[in-house]
Protein backbone atom coordinates (compact mmCIF):
# COMPACT_ATOMS: atom_id res chain seq x y z
CA UNK A 1 0.00 0.00 0.00
CA UNK A 2 2.99 2.28 0.39
CA UNK A 3 3.45 2.26 -3.40
CA UNK A 4 -0.23 2.97 -3.92
CA UNK A 5 -0.14 5.90 -1.50
CA UNK A 6 3.02 7.30 -3.07
CA UNK A 7 1.69 7.08 -6.63
CA UNK A 8 -2.07 7.62 -6.45
CA UNK A 9 -1.92 11.14 -5.07
CA UNK A 10 -5.27 12.59 -6.13
CA UNK A 11 -7.19 12.47 -2.83
CA UNK A 12 -10.62 11.92 -4.37
CA UNK A 13 -9.36 9.24 -6.74
CA UNK A 14 -7.55 7.51 -3.90
CA UNK A 15 -10.67 7.60 -1.73
CA UNK A 16 -12.59 5.97 -4.58
CA UNK A 17 -10.33 2.98 -5.13
CA UNK A 18 -7.87 2.54 -2.24
CA UNK A 19 -9.95 0.13 -0.14
CA UNK A 20 -10.81 -1.99 -3.17
CA UNK A 21 -7.13 -2.17 -4.13
CA UNK A 22 -6.05 -2.94 -0.55
CA UNK A 23 -8.60 -5.73 -0.27
CA UNK A 24 -7.36 -7.39 -3.48
CA UNK A 25 -10.20 -6.29 -5.74
CA UNK A 26 -7.76 -4.92 -8.28
CA UNK A 27 -9.92 -4.97 -11.42
CA UNK A 28 -12.78 -3.36 -9.51
CA UNK A 29 -10.42 -0.68 -8.15
CA UNK A 30 -9.35 0.12 -11.71
CA UNK A 31 -12.94 0.17 -12.95
CA UNK A 32 -14.04 2.53 -10.19
CA UNK A 33 -11.04 4.81 -10.77
CA UNK A 34 -11.86 5.21 -14.46
CA UNK A 35 -15.57 5.68 -13.73
CA UNK A 36 -14.52 8.40 -11.30
CA UNK A 37 -12.40 9.97 -14.06
CA UNK A 38 -15.33 9.92 -16.51
CA UNK A 39 -17.61 11.49 -13.91
CA UNK A 40 -15.02 14.18 -13.19
CA UNK A 41 -14.95 15.07 -16.89
CA UNK A 42 -18.77 15.12 -16.99
CA UNK A 43 -18.84 17.44 -14.01
CA UNK A 44 -16.23 19.86 -15.32
CA UNK A 45 -17.80 19.88 -18.77
CA UNK A 46 -21.40 20.08 -17.56
CA UNK A 47 -22.25 17.23 -19.92
CA UNK A 48 -24.48 14.57 -18.43
CA UNK A 49 -25.67 13.21 -21.77
CA UNK A 50 -22.49 11.47 -22.92
CA UNK A 51 -20.22 8.89 -21.36
CA UNK A 52 -17.00 7.07 -22.07
CA UNK A 53 -15.40 7.41 -25.46
CA UNK A 54 -18.12 9.70 -26.84
CA UNK A 55 -17.74 12.04 -23.87
CA UNK A 56 -13.97 12.33 -24.22
CA UNK A 57 -14.03 12.81 -27.98
CA UNK A 58 -16.67 15.52 -27.66
CA UNK A 59 -15.34 17.38 -24.64
CA UNK A 60 -11.70 17.53 -25.76
CA UNK A 61 -12.49 18.22 -29.44
CA UNK A 62 -9.80 20.43 -30.91
CA UNK A 63 -12.02 22.60 -33.09
CA UNK A 64 -14.75 23.40 -30.56
CA UNK A 65 -13.64 22.06 -27.16
CA UNK A 66 -15.72 22.11 -24.04
CA UNK A 67 -12.58 21.63 -21.94
CA UNK A 68 -9.13 22.63 -23.03
CA UNK A 69 -5.84 21.64 -21.49
CA UNK A 70 -3.99 24.75 -22.62
CA UNK A 71 -4.43 27.84 -24.82
CA UNK A 72 -4.42 25.80 -28.07
CA UNK A 73 -2.26 28.38 -29.81
CA UNK A 74 0.85 26.48 -30.85
CA UNK A 75 1.21 23.21 -32.70
CA UNK A 76 2.48 21.59 -29.50
CA UNK A 77 -0.50 22.82 -27.51
CA UNK A 78 -2.92 21.57 -30.15
CA UNK A 79 -1.06 18.24 -30.25
CA UNK A 80 -1.36 17.94 -26.46
CA UNK A 81 -5.13 18.51 -26.64
CA UNK A 82 -5.53 15.95 -29.42
CA UNK A 83 -3.27 13.41 -27.74
CA UNK A 84 -5.03 13.56 -24.39
CA UNK A 85 -8.38 13.45 -26.16
CA UNK A 86 -7.46 10.07 -27.62
CA UNK A 87 -5.72 8.81 -24.47
CA UNK A 88 -8.84 9.58 -22.44
CA UNK A 89 -11.16 8.02 -25.05
CA UNK A 90 -8.89 4.97 -25.29
CA UNK A 91 -8.80 4.58 -21.52
CA UNK A 92 -12.59 4.41 -21.46
CA UNK A 93 -12.65 1.74 -24.17
CA UNK A 94 -9.58 -0.28 -23.27
CA UNK A 95 -9.42 -0.01 -19.50
CA UNK A 96 -12.81 0.90 -18.02
CA UNK A 97 -15.18 -0.97 -20.33
CA UNK A 98 -13.62 -4.47 -20.12
CA UNK A 99 -13.69 -4.30 -16.32
CA UNK A 100 -17.26 -3.01 -16.31
CA UNK A 101 -18.56 -5.70 -18.66
CA UNK A 102 -16.46 -8.80 -17.89
CA UNK A 103 -17.19 -10.01 -14.39
CA UNK A 104 -14.42 -12.63 -14.54
CA UNK A 105 -11.64 -10.21 -15.46
CA UNK A 106 -8.85 -10.15 -12.90
CA UNK A 107 -5.83 -7.84 -12.64
CA UNK A 108 -2.60 -8.54 -10.83
CA UNK A 109 -1.72 -5.90 -8.24
CA UNK A 110 1.23 -4.48 -10.20
CA UNK A 111 -0.78 -4.15 -13.43
CA UNK A 112 -3.69 -2.56 -11.59
CA UNK A 113 -1.36 -0.10 -9.90
CA UNK A 114 0.05 0.94 -13.28
CA UNK A 115 -3.48 1.66 -14.53
CA UNK A 116 -4.33 3.56 -11.36
CA UNK A 117 -1.23 5.71 -11.83
CA UNK A 118 -2.47 6.48 -15.35
CA UNK A 119 -5.88 7.44 -13.92
CA UNK A 120 -4.10 9.69 -11.42
CA UNK A 121 -2.16 11.40 -14.21
CA UNK A 122 -5.30 11.86 -16.30
CA UNK A 123 -7.12 13.33 -13.28
CA UNK A 124 -4.32 15.88 -12.98
CA UNK A 125 -4.85 16.85 -16.64
CA UNK A 126 -8.63 17.07 -16.18
CA UNK A 127 -8.28 19.19 -13.04
CA UNK A 128 -6.01 21.67 -14.82
CA UNK A 129 -8.34 21.91 -17.82
CA UNK A 130 -10.46 24.99 -18.30
CA UNK A 131 -14.03 25.11 -19.48
CA UNK A 132 -14.53 27.00 -22.74
CA UNK A 133 -17.50 29.24 -23.28
CA UNK A 134 -19.55 27.49 -25.92
CA UNK A 135 -20.34 29.36 -29.10
CA UNK A 136 -24.05 29.72 -29.69
CA UNK A 137 -25.44 28.61 -33.00
CA UNK A 138 -26.84 31.41 -35.16
CA UNK A 139 -30.40 32.16 -34.08
CA UNK A 140 -30.12 30.15 -30.86
CA UNK A 141 -31.56 31.78 -27.73
CA UNK A 142 -28.99 33.18 -25.24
Amino acid sequence: MAQFDALVTDPDLSATCRTLFRDGHHARAVEEAFKFLANAVKGRAGDGTRDGQALMLHVFNLDDPVLRLNRLRSTSERDEQTGYRFILAGAMIGIRNPRAHEHTLRDEADVALEMLVLANHLMRAVRRSTRVRRRRAAGAPP
